[in-house]
């Protein structure tokens, strides 16, 4: 790490498709039943990426803020800040936290209620991740936690089932998450990076427990003025409860892609760059209203210091 400060800027422009019963767009207010996935919604947004560091005059610790380029490849643009500091022959250790941003996303007061509009409410999230990479082994082991809660819940409000139904319903939630990462140097310029992790969700709702293990490849390239990294991954979520609206196990599985793409020093500015993000995901489940899929595409210009 050098000293001193540093970091990124970039404008880019989304394009976001998603269709799912829990998107809050106005062409998703109203379903008319509980057997399908919800209204395709396409949207354009214009979003600022960016991350500014600050390390020490050691070389040994590093403070940031922004978007982390390790969490983008992963298709996870929440800003977060945080810390990396060298710990000598023991290895190098990374600790940030992403606060609560009240407007930044939305889901649906009760999304089981059918012919009729239905009203969206705030979410908040807030959590942070721990990554320790041993000097002596080469491999990552990772731990990440989420707050998720509603700023109203009415689910099942609208149904006739009992106030023990409604109550293993609820959503508020904590996640937990541990993953270890082996990283494998196929050349000066390729790296794979297979990883294995687990996810644990507590609801305040019992319908919305679940456990599931994930498998992740990634594949990082640079050659020259270009670099590209990916990234697949999968899970099968194990649900530990039957759903009092669906009658059965929600169980399911989940696929996502993505990638970035960096090209240097376009028309020989030298500290610009060019990117492309985008990023896929699919989720199969037995119950099809919790099926959903989507994608954004996303192309900016970008400014390093």
């Amino acid at each position: 790490m050098t000293p001193g400060w540093g970091g990124t800027i970039s404008a880019n422009g989304f394009v976001i498709h998603q269709r799912s019963q829990f998107n809050t767009d106005d062409d998703n207010a109203i379903t008319k039943d509980l057997n399908n996935r919800g209204q395709a919604v396409t949207q354009y947004q214009a979003i600022p990426l960016g991350r500014l560091h600050y390390t020490t005059a050691s070389g040994s610790t590093q403070f940031f803020i922004g978007q982390s380029k390790d969490q983008v490849i992963e298709g996870q643009l929440q800003a977060e800040a945080g810390i990396t500091q060298r710990l000598g022959r023991f290895g190098t250790l990374t600790v940030a936290y992403f606060p609560k941003l009240p407007g930044v996303s939305e889901t649906w007061r009760d999304p089981f209620l059918t012919n009729a509009e239905r009203d969206a409410t705030d979410v908040s999230t807030h959590g942070g991740r721990i990554a320790f990479s041993p000097a002596f082994i080469p491999l990552t082991f990772r731990y990440a936690y989420v707050d998720y809660q509603l700023d109203d819940e009415d689910s099942g409000n609208s149904l006739l089932i009992s106030s023990s139904e409604r109550k293993a319903l609820v959503r508020d939630s904590d996640y937990h998450q541990a993953a270890i990462e082996f990283p494998i140097p196929l050349s000066r310029q390729i790296t794979l990076l297979p990883r294995l992790n687990y996810t644990f969700r507590q609801a305040e709702g019992d319908a919305n427990d679940f456990n599931a293990w994930g498998y992740q490849l990634g594949l990082n390239m640079d050659f020259g003025r270009h670099s590209l990294n990916t990234v697949l991954r999968y899970s099968d979520q194990d649900y530990q409860n039957h759903h009092p609206v669906f009658g059965q196990e929600r169980d399911a599985t989940q696929w996502s892609a993505s990638l970035l793409y960096l090209y240097h020093a376009p028309f020989g500015w030298q500290n610009a760059y060019l990117n492309l993000l985008s990023s896929a995901e699919q989720t199969d489940s037995d119950i099809r209203f919790y099926q959903s899929q989507g994608y954004y595409l996303s192309a900016g210009i970008g400014y390093r210091f």
